[in-house]
This record gives C-alpha cells, sequence and structure tokens, in this order.
C-alpha cells in the first residue's frame, strides 16, 4: 500500500463574482503571487478569525465549532446559503487537507452549502475585512512604484474611509 502524503492538498473550484474576482486579479498583480495561493490565504484568515465567524453566525444553520471553548449555535429554520446567480468566475486553488476539513465544518454550518459556493463566499467576506487585506499586502508588498499606486487604488476602492 502507498503512503499518502501528509501536506497533500485539496482542489476547489469556487465561483465568485464578477467584482471579487476583479479584487483576486488585482491582489495577484500588485503582489505577484498566484491566485490559488491568493485564495488559499483569504480562505485561512476568514476561518481562523474569531472575530469575523462570530459576526457570520447569524448566517448559521446548524452548529459550527470554532474551537474547543468557542462553539457558535446555529438556528435550523435558517435556509441553505446559495451562491448568487452571478457567481460565475472562476477560482481555482488548492487547500491543505486539515483546512478542507474546517471548511466542510463550515459549509454544513452554513446549512449544507456546497465547498465551492462556501469558498466564494469565504473570499467576498475576506474582501470585506480590512485586516485581512492589510496583512496580505504586508505580507507581499508590492515591489515597484506602479505596483504601489495600483495597491492604493484598491485599497481606496475596498475601504474609502481607511488610510492606506
Amino acid at each position: 500500500m502507498r503512503a499518502v502524503r501528509s501536506d497533500k492538498k485539496v482542489s476547489i473550484e469556487a465561483r465568485l463574482l464578477p467584482s471579487v474576482d476583479a479584487h483576486v486579479c488585482e491582489i495577484v498583480y500588485v503582489c505577484q503571487i498566484p491566485r490559488k495561493d491568493v485564495g488559499e490565504y483569504l480562505v485561512r484568515a476568514v476561518l481562523y478569525d474569531r472575530d469575523l465567524i462570530d459576526n457570520l453566525r447569524h448566517k448559521f444553520r446548524f452548529n459550527f465549532e470554532f474551537d474547543d471553548e468557542f462553539v457558535l449555535f446555529g438556528n435550523p429554520e435558517r435556509s441553505k446559503y446559495k451562491k448568487p446567480r452571478s457567481a460565475n468566475r472562476e477560482l481555482y486553488t488548492r487547500i491543505p487537507q486539515e483546512l478542507h476539513d474546517r471548511l466542510e465544518l463550515f459549509a454544513h454550518a452554513m446549512g449544507g452549502a456546497s465547498i465551492a459556493a462556501t469558498t466564494g463566499f469565504l473570499v467576498t467576506k475576506a474582501f470585506e475585512t480590512q485586516r485581512i487585506v492589510a496583512e496580505l499586502l504586508r505580507r507581499h508588498p508590492p515591489t515597484d512604484v506602479h505596483r504601489r499606486e495600483r495597491a492604493r487604488t484598491l485599497w481606496n476602492r475596498l475601504f474609502p474611509r481607511a488610510a492606506y
């Protein structure tokens, strides 16, 4: 029997809104990192952000266990999350198995939504969260003047009242 790699990754084809896909393309250009890495980073950042998950609890249909001490209770009367019809842009990403397992639990809490729809939802929420985008730009800073200017433009489009 063949051994299974401990760092095995799982493929996901998320569907994004055109506006969110444009933000992903801007980040890819500005930071010079692959699209799949942007997707993985944003999904991880949202799924491990306790405050953000707490703010999303109103969408939960079933319980979600964030960690041993923090369980968010769902309401079975809420409807299942469905991706918007206009979410027709693809984001292909590969995430580690441990992150995929957590994503499955989150998708179940959202009412049994698909992994791809949930990934698109999380990427959208990541672009609505200032500290996640700031940390991404801090980890992968723009390398030249033109890319810095594009990063500033993106920042002002996403967060008009916040300084870059």
